[in-house]
């Protein structure tokens, strides 16, 4: 980056600092929040409430790093840095567009059943996998080779590392991140109204009398006991 360029971007960087200095803290307390709730509702031994909280919590720390990846690339003033910071980003992509459709998958829409949730609601989370599904299978393949060649620096051969590098083009690792962070943000507002839903007397009643079989309990009863 020349040295003409950081001067044109240094008002616009400063100006992305003073917009964003506030949620910061709103993630934290967010965050906070709902490790509350999440440790809560497993001391209690509520299978359902717990589950829909870890895939919140899930979400939530996911889009705070994108969010952060977001933040540094903006302020980037380097080449460089801004080809570090897209590497890593597309690390957490990949990551991201492999494990959630996984999270949001039979258990959880079970433990949503079990509560009772509207039928709208399961409509939108459908809706939501489809779009994570979508993203993976369009974008995985190209991520992969990203993330194993120059972000983990698995390749061994340099010259694969190198032709990445040069061809690497972080603006177009930002518009993946912005493509996947349309499910996910619609994931995040399902999940709030989740919250409040799962704070519902009735609810809370529904989840202690509708407990599910952990995964570890039914597995250990299958292999029975060892000789």
């Amino acid at each position: 980056m020349s040295v003409l360029e950081r001067i044109v971007g240094l008002p616009y960087r400063i100006q992305f600092r003073l917009r964003n200095r506030g949620r910061q803290k709103l993630q934290t307390d967010t965050l906070a929040l709902l490790r509350g709730l999440f440790e809560k509702s497993e001391s209690l031994g509520l299978q359902n409430s717990r589950r829909i909280h870890n895939v919140a919590l899930y979400a939530l720390l996911l889009d705070q790093d994108l969010w952060q990846f977001n933040c540094d690339m903006v302020l980037a003033t380097s080449d460089r840095r801004r080809s570090f910071v897209a590497r890593h980003l597309t690390v957490l992509l990949y990551e991201g567009a492999d494990d959630l459709p996984a999270l949001l998958g039979k258990d959880y829409r079970e433990s949503l059943r079990r509560i009772n949730v509207p039928g709208d609601w399961m409509d939108g989370l459908n809706q939501i996998s489809r779009g994570f599904n979508a993203f993976r299978n369009k974008r995985q393949a190209a991520l992969s080779t990203i993330r194993n060649a120059v972000a983990a620096h698995r390749a061994h051969d340099v010259k694969k590392q190198l032709d990445l590098l040069d061809s690497l083009r972080p603006i177009e690792i930002t518009k993946l991140a912005a493509q996947f962070s349309e499910p996910l943000n619609k994931l995040v507002r399902l999940q709030t109204k989740l919250t409040a839903h799962l704070g519902g007397l009735g609810v809370l009643l529904q989840d202690l009398v509708t407990k599910p079989h952990s995964p570890e309990r039914t597995q250990k009863k299958r292999r029975g006991p060892r000789g």
